[in-house]
């Protein structure tokens, strides 16, 4: 969840300092305010429209999420409801001195780590490699690891996904198109890049933000295609999803998100 914190969002701590004169006068009163950590409290409400054969059915969710900010509106800690019940699941965000994000630590039931995900970074400024460990209920544990290719211009060009033995390698190469370039074209290629899996044309607006992304599958997977829309603080507040079985079956729209969110701090 992406909530933009200015100054005037945090709460300042108010420090006085007295200085007196020689003969013990008060002469000067400094008001010293500090920054500190900010506190975002909201309430999301989700409603799912799902169309199957001309009907719909309709569901409706609410969580309530907090997020901890530090005083350069780095998010430290997002806490949110466990899936299906009452019990409450938090990522936990770590930073570097250069404010890049270094770890992503997920619980379950605010205790139990389930996930972690590790960050390093090239000499730019991006991200070179990513890995992450996934703890299953009985215990067992899958590791990723992701790196990062970039062309001179700093943008992602390929993008090489392992596992340890449970999953084939994944090659992801990237290109750009469009006007401005605004169109991203994934293709994702398996068996250490020899057979093509999936291909995903994403397209973003003049902020920067995903508009529709299209994925064609391969090996009779099912095509999809995405579309967003977004709130003023540029989160999404709609998403429509379409499907087809094959080349030659129409479009038919499956399903539609739509997402409010009501601060509440």
């Amino acid at each position: 969840m992406k909530v933009l914190i200015s100054v005037k969002d945090r709460v300042p701590a108010k420090k006085q300092v007295y200085i007196y004169s020689m003969k013990n006068r008060l002469t000067v009163i400094l008001i010293l305010l500090a920054l500190q950590p900010v506190q975002a409290q909201y309430t999301i409400e989700l409603t799912h429209w799902k169309y199957s054969n001309g009907l719909h059915s309709k569901q409706k969710r609410q969580e309530i999420v907090l997020e901890k900010y530090d005083t350069n509106g780095l998010l430290l800690e997002r806490t949110s409801p466990a899936y299906g019940d009452s019990l409450r699941d938090r990522t936990l965000y770590i930073y570097n001195n250069k404010k890049q994000k270094i770890a992503e630590e997920k619980y379950v039931r605010t205790h139990q780590l389930v996930d972690k995900k590790n960050f390093s970074y090239n000499d730019s400024g991006f991200v070179q490699y990513a890995w992450e460990e996934h703890r299953t209920k009985e215990g067992q544990r899958y590791k990723w690891q992701e790196e990062y290719f970039y062309d001179a211009g700093g943008r992602v060009i390929k993008m090489i996904e392992t596992s340890e033995g449970h999953f084939p390698a994944q090659v992801h190469l990237y290109r750009y198109a469009g006007k401005d370039s605004n169109q991203v074209v994934t293709e994702l290629l398996s068996t250490e890049g020899k057979k093509k899996v999936k291909k995903i044309i994403s397209t973003y607006n003049s902020k920067g933000l995903i508009i529709k992304k299209l994925h064609l599958g391969f090996d009779y997977m099912t095509d999809s295609v995405f579309r967003y829309e977004y709130d003023a603080d540029g989160d999404w507040a709609v998403q429509q999803v379409c499907e087809r079985k094959s080349r030659i079956s129409p479009w038919i729209w499956t399903g539609e998100y739509r997402k409010t969110r009501t601060p509440t701090r």
